[in-house]
C-alpha cells in the first residue's frame, strides 16, 4: 500500500513539475490573445486538480512522514532529479494507511466535543453512572489538552532532528530547555541519540490509563487531597509543608503535594510518567509502538506501573480491570 502512494505521488509530482516547465518553454511563443486565456484557465483547473490529488495524499500520510513530503515538495522545486532518485526506503513506512485514516477521523470527532468546564462539585453527583459521566468529561480535557500541547512540541523536535545543521540559535536554546526539563543527560545537538532519547519522554500518555489513575487515585474526585490539594493521582512530596500530611503514614515522613489546580495536578502527573526512572519500561514500549506507527494504548502500557502504588500487581490487575469495565478505549486517539 506504501510503495502504491508513494508511486502515485511521485508521478503526480512529476508531472505537476513537467508540465509546469513545458508550458514555461511555450507561453515565449506568441499566440492569439483569445486562445491565451482559454489555455490559462484550462492550465488552472489541472494544476488545482493535481494539487488536490496530491493534498489528499499528503493528509493521509500521517505525521511523521508528512514532514518528510513537505521537504520533498520543496526540494522538488528546485532539483526535479531528486524526485526521480528518491527510493520508497527513504521514506518513513507507515503501516495500515487505512486504519491510519480512521483514527485520525475517530480524533477529530472526539477532540471537536472538548469544551473547558469549571471544577465541579463531585461529592454533590450521585456516586455511580452520573459522577463518572461528569468525571471522564472534566478530566479528558484537561488531559487532552495537555497531550496535545506535548505533541505540538514533538512535532517541532522531529522536525529539528530531521534538520539539525540548520536549525537556529533559539531553537537550539528551546531543545536544550526541553533536554533538561525531561532530565536528558549530556545532550547533544549533533548526536542522533539524545534525540531520540528526548523523543522517548516527550510523549503523551493515552487518556484511558491517565482518566483510570486520576479517578481510582482521588476516589472519583471525592478525597480529602483532591478537594483540598487538587492532587487527583495521589503524587507526593518529602519536604516538611509540601502538601498534605496523611493521616496513615506511619514514620514515613512524605506528604502528599497540593497543586495550584486540577490543570496543574494532571501536568505533573504527566511529566512524572515521562522522567521517573521507575517507568522506563512504560516509554520503551511506548517508543516502540511509534517505530510500529501505532496509536498509544492504555492496556498496552499499564504492566508497567507496578512501582506507581505500593499493592504492585494487584494495582495493575484494577487498572485493567477498570479501563476495561469503563470503555475507557474510546479515548486512546494518538
Amino acid at each position: 500500500m506504501l510503495k502504491k502512494i508513494f508511486y502515485c505521488f511521485i508521478a503526480l509530482l512529476f508531472i505537476l513539475l513537467s508540465y509546469f516547465f513545458t508550458t514555461k518553454e511555450t507561453s515565449k511563443t506568441p499566440i492569439d490573445n483569445k486562445e491565451q486565456v482559454v489555455e490559462s484557465i484550462s492550465q488552472i483547473r489541472e494544476r488545482q486538480e493535481l494539487e488536490e490529488a496530491i493534498k489528499k495524499i499528503y493528509q493521509e500520510a500521517g505525521e511523521e512522514l508528512s514532514i518528510r513530503v513537505e521537504k520533498i515538495i520543496n526540494n522538488a522545486k528546485e532539483d526535479i532529479d531528486f524526485i526521480i532518485a528518491l527510493k520508497p526506503s527513504q521514506i518513513v513506512a507507515i503501516n495500515k494507511q487505512q486504519s491510519i485514516t480512521n483514527r485520525i477521523k475517530h480524533h477529530k470527532k472526539t477532540t471537536s466535543k472538548l469544551k473547558y468546564m469549571p471544577l465541579p462539585n463531585f461529592k454533590k453527583y450521585p456516586a455511580g453512572k452520573e459522577r463518572k459521566e461528569i468525571f471522564f468529561k472534566y478530566f479528558f480535557y484537561l488531559v487532552e489538552s495537555r497531550n496535545q500541547e506535548i505533541l505540538k512540541m514533538r512535532k517541532k523536535v522531529i522536525r529539528w532532528k530531521r534538520d539539525k545543521n540548520s536549525i537556529t540559535k533559539e531553537d537550539k536554546k528551546t531543545v536544550l530547555y526541553l533536554a533538561k526539563k525531561y532530565e536528558i543527560e549530556d545532550f547533544k545537538i549533533e548526536d542522533n541519540s539524545s534525540w531520540n532519547r528526548l523523543l522517548a519522554r516527550l510523549d503523551i500518555v493515552p487518556a484511558s490509563l491517565a482518566l483510570a489513575q486520576g479517578a481510582k487515585e482521588s476516589q472519583w474526585g471525592t478525597s480529602r487531597f483532591a478537594r483540598y490539594g487538587y492532587n487527583y493521582y495521589g503524587q507526593r512530596c518529602f519536604s516538611q509543608g509540601c502538601g498534605i500530611v496523611p493521616k496513615k503514614r506511619g514514620n514515613r515522613k512524605f506528604e502528599v503535594k497540593t497543586f495550584s489546580s486540577p490543570r496543574e495536578s494532571v501536568k505533573s502527573y504527566i511529566h512524572n510518567i515521562n522522567t521517573h526512572f521507575a517507568y522506563e519500561n512504560l516509554r520503551k514500549i511506548r517508543s516502540s509502538q511509534r517505530a510500529k506507527g501505532r496509536h498509544i494504548k492504555g492496556l498496552v502500557l499499564v504492566s508497567n506501573l507496578e512501582k506507581y502504588s505500593e499493592r504492585g500487581s494487584d494495582y495493575i490487575k484494577e487498572l485493567k480491570s477498570f479501563i476495561c469495565y469503563n470503555n475507557l478505549f474510546k479515548y486512546d486517539v494518538h
